[in-house]
């Protein structure tokens, strides 16, 4: 839970956290994992009562 209030978190605020990571360290010495779930449960699939794509 944040305590720091506001809006947190979006493409942007990533982007620019991964860009001072790679700035930092180098960016061969980064390793960016995406675990597949930015667009899980979306509004859209909510409203229509889509099936799962995936069994």
């Amino acid at each position: 839970m944040s305590t720091r209030g506001g809006t947190v978190g979006g493409f942007a605020y990533l982007a620019t956290a991964v860009a001072q990571v790679r700035e930092q360290r180098g960016a061969a010495n980064v390793l960016l994992l995406d675990g597949g779930d930015t667009f899980g449960d979306n509004f859209l699939a909510n409203q229509t009562k889509a099936p799962p794509t995936s069994a």
